[in-house]
């Protein structure tokens, strides 16, 4: 029976370190993302992470995959001085079954960062320095 109760604690233990490192792991990921979207944006505007990401989606000067990243960047970082730019592409987006980052702006993702926006996004506290 000890060694049963003992088991059970290290097999419980091991799923629960194995599943911080892996939570860990998913937010250093976006983090680097986000963070690589708003250096790439801000080495091409002006401003902060938020100012240069809403010149980069505005500006057709760059591909859509760009442009779509800078639009899932700023669903992760919530800030709300983006919901006006990106309510404005919403509604001027037709309704899209799929969509290609290649080949055009995915309404699925200006629609999800403005819930994120809206809502609020458990990763948005990461990019307080951003």
């Amino acid at each position: 029976m000890a060694i049963t109760r003992k088991l059970v604690l290290v097999l419980s233990t091991s799923v629960l370190l194995l599943s911080v490192l892996f939570l860990g792991l998913g937010l250093y990921t976006i983090h680097r993302q986000v963070e690589s979207s708003c250096q790439r944006a801000k080495s091409l505007y002006p401003g902060d992470c938020v100012e240069a990401l809403l010149s980069l989606v505005s500006s057709e000067q760059n591909t859509f995959r760009e442009r779509n990243n800078a639009i899932w960047a700023l669903g992760q970082i919530a800030n709300p001085r983006a919901l006006p730019t990106l309510t404005i592409l919403d509604e001027t987006l037709a309704a899209q079954t799929t969509c290609s980052y290649d080949e055009g702006l995915c309404k699925f993702e200006v629609e999800k960062a403005i819930k994120w926006i809206a809502q609020g996004n458990l990763t948005s506290w990461m990019y307080q320095g951003l």
